[in-house]
């Protein structure tokens, strides 16, 4: 039997700017925390069947991806899988700075009737697609 990757590791491909397309195949269980963060021309995302989480900011600050379809497989997506995380400096340098995090609210989420990702994209307000009502 052919042994495929079985996750997408921590920061892989965190910030490969040139990165515009990827198919995660089905032999992938978990795309790990942060693994595309800031791949600022990934534009298209296929996650095959059998990929069952999808960890936290796992492709936050992809500026480009504007739909993504979460299999019926996916048990759990953290709530800053698909995240645009961001800095703030008060005008008033003496202060901290502090770290601020919302939806991509450019993505359309497709997903299956009664699936985890459906229950997630309204949780979060992502724009929803049903693929198929199976």
């Amino acid at each position: 039997s052919d042994l495929g990757i079985e996750k997408i590791g921590q920061k892989i491909f965190s910030d490969c700017y040139n990165l515009s397309a990827i198919v995660i195949p089905n032999t992938v269980k978990c795309i790990d925390h942060s693994a595309f963060y800031g791949c600022g021309k990934l534009s298209s995302v296929t996650i095959n069947e059998g990929v069952e989480k999808i960890k936290r900011q796992a492709f936050s600050n992809c500026k480009m991806l504007k739909k993504i379809l979460i299999p019926r497989s996916v048990t759990e997506i953290d709530d800053k899988a698909f995240s645009i995380e961001g800095w703030s400096q008060p005008y008033d340098r003496r202060r901290n700075g502090f770290s601020t995090s919302r939806i991509n609210d450019e993505i359309v989420i497709y997903c299956y009737m009664g699936s985890k990702g459906l229950e997630y994209a309204r949780k979060l307000g992502f724009k929803i697609e049903n693929a198929v009502k199976a």
